[in-house]
C-alpha cells in the first residue's frame, strides 16, 4: 500500500500493539533481517509521535 500504515481494526490503535503483536515482537523479527531494519522499527514504535494515517 505504497508504504503507508493502514489501520484496519480498533485494536490497531492500542498503544504498543499492532495487529495482535507487541512492538518487541516486530523488532525481534526485524533484527533477524538486519540491524538497520531493527533500528528503523525501534524508531517507529518508540520514538515517533506520528499517528497512523486513516484511510476509510
Amino acid at each position: 500500500m505504497d508504504g503507508e500504515l493502514v489501520v484496519t481494526h480498533v485494536r490497531d490503535y492500542s498503544k504498543g500493539e499492532y495487529r495482535g503483536l507487541s512492538a518487541g515482537k516486530y523488532i525481534e523479527r526485524a533484527e533477524k533481517a538486519s540491524k538497520e531494519l531493527a533500528d528503523v522499527m525501534t524508531h517507529i514504535f518508540y520514538d515517533s509521535n506520528m499517528p497512523a494515517k486513516h484511510i476509510i
